[in-house]
């Protein structure tokens, strides 16, 4: 696997095969079909596509033997410097043109149709153009992306609207004779509220009812009809509106985080020895606070950052210090997200009660994160025990083990009374923890309070 190469930390392979089967279907029935992938911000929409383009750009047409689609990625937030988005689509498939890699190779009818298509296309939204070829700024526009034109909405004025569209609808039927054309449609999330209501539209002008001819949509659905009763109103049926435009959705949940995510985030994890040990249990607090791989990487960053600002020997840590950093980070994220909720959560904010989990009832944090994160919790701290003290205030003897010095670490740095010893059952003695991963995990406590 090449360094550059995603890892599919969230076992999305299934879906990605689902998604390739429906595709395989309608091209074989010749179908045109509008649908979308649907999920929250940072639950791996562009992963799956980016996958899926690979995975569909190679498959092979059984009767003729050649590329059964024509797959072009549209990014709306990429191209949204194009006041009219309808240029903007036809800026996106003039680009794949550019990029096909059988522009390398003998030309082939399919590719030379392609390259006539896509031109006549081009041509027609600059029939009447006014000092501006759009081949030529695409051109441009690879050479300097990012750059934003003074005047888009000058394009607004170059063509007769409907004749255009009924234009491009007619040469896209023709292209599709040949194979299934396939419009990849990402990051309308990110757009504008006014500006991804349009895309919406102009897609539905450009391609709706054409046999042959899917458009795949990423989106997030709540975000989306948020943008619609902006648009429209909040009286707004936003579900009969969307339907104008999307047959049907595959949803998409957070994903089942694989054990992968030491190697993706292997800048972090390689810091610390015992990583097999330790790795169930990051898997499983990850799974069970159901937080999206997008703010998991940024969390991780973080906690990486203070791990490196508090060793600056960059001495290897043992994986009790891993667990109590992500722990740490993890409980210090979730209670900050449900605060800016507006959830009752401030008292919570020093992690205290960490613990004193296994003393205490805590209603609130059961509702915040859920019943099955505390009782793991709970569990993770009832099995490290040697001897279960008879009250509260008894020192408690721990297992001198990976998850036994967790928790002695947990209650050094974080309980104002220190109630817990690790004890080795063989030798039958107190042992004591290296007070250089004591210092270390304080550390990590007071800078974590600034930068989480």
């Amino acid at each position: 696997m090449s360094q550059t190469e995603k890892i599919d930390i969230l076992d999305r392979k299934k879906i990605i095969d689902d998604i390739e089967q429906i595709l395989v279907l309608l091209s074989g029935q010749k179908q045109g079909r509008v649908f979308a992938l649907d999920g929250k911000w940072g639950y791996g929409k562009t992963y799956i596509l980016e996958r899926l383009e690979k995975e569909i750009e190679v498959l092979q047409n059984e009767e003729t033997q050649n590329d059964r689609f024509y797959v072009f990625h549209y990014n709306c937030w990429q191209y949204d410097y194009y006041e009219e988005p309808a240029v903007a689509i036809v800026s996106a498939m003039l680009e794949k043109r550019g990029k096909d890699n059988k522009a390398e190779m003998t030309l082939q009818k399919e590719y030379t149709d392609l390259k006539t298509v896509l031109g006549k296309i081009a041509g027609e939204f600059t029939k009447n153009k006014i000092g501006i070829n759009l081949v030529e700024l695409c051109n441009e526009l690879e050479e300097n992306k990012g750059d934003k034109r003074e005047n888009p909405s000058d394009f607004d004025e170059m063509f007769a609207f409907k004749k255009t569209l009924d234009f491009t609808r007619n040469q896209i039927r023709e292209l599709s004779k040949n194979k299934t054309v396939l419009l990849v449609v990402d990051e309308l999330d990110r757009c504008m509220p006014e500006y991804a209501i349009k895309v919406l539209e102009r897609l539905h002008h450009m391609f709706e009812g054409l046999d042959n001819v899917i458009v795949l949509l990423a989106i997030d659905s709540t975000q989306l009809e948020h943008s619609v009763k902006e648009i429209y109103g909040e009286q707004v049926d936003t579900e009969r509106y969307l339907r104008k435009f999307i047959s049907f959705r595959v949803r998409l949940d957070t994903g089942k985080v694989q054990n992968q995510i030491l190697n993706n985030y292997g800048y972090y994890f390689s810091k610390f020895e015992n990583l097999e040990e330790c790795c169930q249990i990051v898997l499983d607090l990850v799974k069970l606070l159901e937080i999206d791989i997008r703010n998991i990487e940024k969390l991780i960053e973080k906690i990486d950052m203070i791990h490196s600002l508090c060793n600056r020997k960059n001495i290897k840590q043992p994986g009790e210090v891993l667990l109590f950093e992500f722990i740490w980070g993890l409980m210090r994220y979730k209670i900050n997200e449900k605060m800016d909720n507006e959830s009752n959560l401030k008292r919570y904010e020093s992690l205290e009660w960490i613990p004193q989990i296994d003393h205490t009832e805590y209603a609130d944090l059961v509702i915040a994160f859920g019943s099955d994160l505390m009782k793991y919790i709970r569990t993770l701290k009832q099995k490290s025990y040697s001897a279960v003290p008879n009250s509260t205030k008894d020192m408690c003897l721990m297992h001198a083990n990976l998850k036994g010095k967790l928790w002695f670490l947990l209650d050094q740095v974080l309980s104002n009374e220190k109630s817990i010893q690790l004890f080795d059952i063989k030798k039958e003695n107190i042992v004591y923890l290296d007070t250089e991963e004591v210092h270390m995990c304080e550390k990590f406590n007071e800078l974590g309070n600034v930068f989480i």
